[in-house]
């Protein structure tokens, strides 16, 4: 174990990653500037039981600001994935 406080794997999550939407609601807007509004929550799966949910801040987005929300979410959550941890 390295003095680290997390040791990046030597082969991680691949890049040849799908992801299946499973839920698409509208929720009202929590961030102080769109009170009032509305935006669209993306539930999204990838593999067999990692569940992820990303909001996009837009009441009607299309199928491309979604897939585009998705990708730049798990981008973000690809960067922890299979790290260990020092406690």
């Amino acid at each position: 174990m390295s003095n680290k406080p997390y040791d990046k794997p030597k082969s991680g999550p691949s890049d040849n990653v799908t992801a299946q939407i499973v839920s698409v609601i509208s929720v009202p807007a929590t961030e102080p500037d769109r009170l009032g509004k509305f935006d669209t929550r993306v539930t999204y799966r990838v593999g067999t039981a990692n569940y992820f949910t990303v909001t996009v801040p837009k009441e009607h987005p299309t199928a491309a600001e979604i897939e585009a929300a998705i990708k730049a979410d798990y981008a973000q959550r690809k960067e922890l994935l299979g790290r260990t941890i020092q406690l």
